[in-house]
C-alpha cells in the first residue's frame, strides 16, 4: 500500500497571502514536485509568504509514478481565487489538456492572475492557447518538440525560464526554484523573496538568459567554477568597486579570459551583470521604507543618490522614491485583494 502525503489543507492559510494554486495531475514524479514545495510549502518553510493549495482536476487522492500519493488535493474552484497557477508538470507531451483546466487558465490570464508552468508543463500551457506569439521554454530535452508541436511559440531552448504577460515558463530541474522564487518576488515583494532563498542555500534569483546547457572542455571547468564563485563574492560585496581587471587576477586568468567565460556563463558581459545584481539589490532595499535613499545607494554600489536615479530612471522610469511607493502600493492592494477575496 503506497503512503499518503497531504499537503496544506485548506483552513491552515494564514490572512492576507497571496493565493497559489498548484495543478497536479495522475503520473507526476516527486521531482515535479519538489521545487515548488520546497519554496512555497509552510509545512516546509515557516518562511513561505504565500498560500499554497494543491489542486486537481477530480478532486481526492492523486497517484505519482513512486510509492507516495497526494491526498485532499481540493477542486480548481481555487483556480478563480488564486493570483497565481502553477503546472509543475505533466504526465506526457501528448496527454490532453482537461477542459476544466482549460477554461480555469484561461478566466484565470484574463483577470491578470499569473499562470506558470515548469519543465513539461509547458505542454499542457500551450495547448490552451496562451503561449501562442509568446515566448517560452523548456527542459532542453524537449525544446524542440515543443517547437514542432506549437509552432506559433516562440520558443528559447537554451534560458531556464520566460516571463511575458503574466505567463512563465521554465526547463527543469534547479530552474523550477528559480521560477518560483521570481514568482513569490512578483507577488510578496524581493525581501520575501531574499528570505526563501536564505533558507534554501539558494541564489535570491538565477537571471533568466543563463544558459541551462553549458558545453565547454574540461580545462575550462576549474575556471568557469572560479568565476562562479567570484559572481558570489560580487554579490556579497555591491558596495565595493569592482573591475574585471581585479576579477580577473582572483580567478588567475588574463582579463580577456575571464570576460569571455563571464560571457558564456552570464549572457551578458561584466559591467552589465553587475549593473543588474545593483539594480536589483537597489529594488529589494527600496522596499524597505525605513532604509534612506542614501544608504540604498550606498549599500547597492552606486554610491550616490544621484546615480542610483539615473540608473533607476533608465531600467523603469522611475525615481526612487517612486518605486519605492509604487511597490509598497501594489503590496497593499495585493493583501486588500486577498483579503477581500477570503471573504
Amino acid at each position: 500500500m503506497s503512503a499518503s502525503l497531504s499537503l496544506h489543507p485548506a483552513g491552515q492559510a494564514r490572512a492576507a497571502a497571496p493565493i497559489v494554486a498548484m495543478v497536479v495531475s495522475e503520473g507526476l514524479g516527486p521531482f515535479h514536485l519538489a521545487g515548488p514545495l520546497m519554496v512555497m510549502s509552510r509545512n516546509y518553510s515557516n518562511e513561505s509568504p504565500v498560500d499554497l493549495r494543491i489542486c486537481t482536476v477530480t478532486p481526492g487522492m492523486v497517484r505519482t509514478t513512486i510509492e507516495f500519493d497526494i491526498s485532499r488535493a481540493q477542486d480548481l474552484e481555487i483556480c478563480d481565487r488564486a493570483q497565481a497557477i502553477i503546472i509543475p508538470g505533466w504526465p506526457g507531451t501528448d496527454a490532453p489538456v482537461p477542459q476544466a483546466l482549460e477554461a480555469a487558465l484561461l478566466r484565470a490570464h484574463a483577470r491578470g492572475a499569473q499562470i506558470v508552468s515548469l519543465c513539461r508543463g509547458v505542454f499542457a500551457l500551450a495547448s490552451t492557447g496562451l503561449l501562442d506569439g509568446r515566448r517560452a521554454t523548456t527542459h532542453w530535452r524537449r525544446t524542440q518538440e515543443l517547437a514542432e508541436k506549437f509552432p506559433r511559440i516562440r520558443v528559447e531552448p537554451e534560458v531556464l525560464y520566460v516571463h511575458e504577460d503574466n505567463v512563465w515558463t521554465s526547463a527543469g530541474g534547479a530552474a523550477a526554484i528559480d521560477t518560483c522564487l521570481f514568482l513569490v518576488q512578483a507577488l510578496c515583494g524581493a525581501e520575501a523573496a531574499a528570505r526563501l532563498s536564505r533558507q534554501l542555500v539558494s541564489f535570491p534569483r538565477r537571471e533568466g538568459r543563463w544558459q541551462q546547457v553549458v558545453e565547454r572542455p574540461l580545462a575550462e571547468a576549474g575556471t568557469d567554477r572560479r568565476i562562479l564563485q567570484t559572481m558570489d563574492f560580487v554579490r556579497a560585496n555591491l558596495s565595493m568597486m569592482h573591475s574585471v581587471n581585479d576579477l580577473a587576477r582572483r580567478v588567475h586568468v588574463s582579463p580577456r579570459t575571464f570576460s569571455r567565460r563571464f560571457g558564456k556563463i552570464a549572457g551578458t558581459s561584466f559591467s552589465q551583470w553587475l549593473l543588474a545584481q545593483r539594480l536589483g539589490y537597489a529594488k529589494t532595499l527600496l522596499e524597505m521604507p525605513d532604509v534612506s535613499i542614501e544608504k540604498v545607494a550606498q549599500e547597492s554600489g552606486f554610491g550616490s543618490p544621484r546615480l542610483l536615479l539615473r540608473h533607476l530612471r533608465s531600467d523603469c522610469d522611475m525615481t526612487p522614491t517612486e518605486y519605492r511607493r509604487s511597490r509598497l502600493e501594489a503590496r497593499a492592494e495585493a493583501r486588500a485583494e486577498t483579503q477581500m477575496s477570503a471573504m
